[in-house]
């Protein structure tokens, strides 16, 4: 794949943010928010790495791109107190990430070729 020192660039700048956020426990509603995704993407990154198939990660960056801006709208509106029926941003974070991290495994493992048991490379 040609994407392989971006991915792993990103995934080293997640880690970075992540490992930056927890130390300082910058836990708000943005820091609860960057921290959850970038957790889920250093995973996505480090599976993407491995993967063979090129096809793949366009159709997995083509539904981050979409997945992202709705999650980041989503958390920008959601109130900061929860109310009757009404989560908080934070669970709203952690509920976007989730479903990133679960949707992103499924189209990379459901979309890669089934010539062996992984379609890993082999490093």
């Amino acid at each position: 794949m040609k994407n392989k020192k971006i991915l792993l660039s990103a995934a080293i700048i997640l880690s970075i943010i992540a490992g930056t956020i927890y130390k300082n426990r910058y836990f708000n509603d943005l820091g609860t928010f960057l921290f959850l995704f970038s957790l889920a993407l250093i995973i996505i990154f480090i599976v993407l790495y491995f993967v063979k198939n090129e096809g793949v990660f366009k159709i997995w960056r083509n539904f981050a791109g979409v997945y992202l801006s709705i999650a980041i709208i989503l958390a920008v509106i959601t109130p900061d107190t929860p109310g009757f029926l009404r989560p908080d941003s934070e669970i709203i974070s952690l509920w976007l990430a989730g479903i990133f991290f679960v949707v992103s495994l499924g189209i990379i493992l459901g979309k890669r070729d089934h010539h062996s048991p992984l379609d890993l490379d082999e490093c």
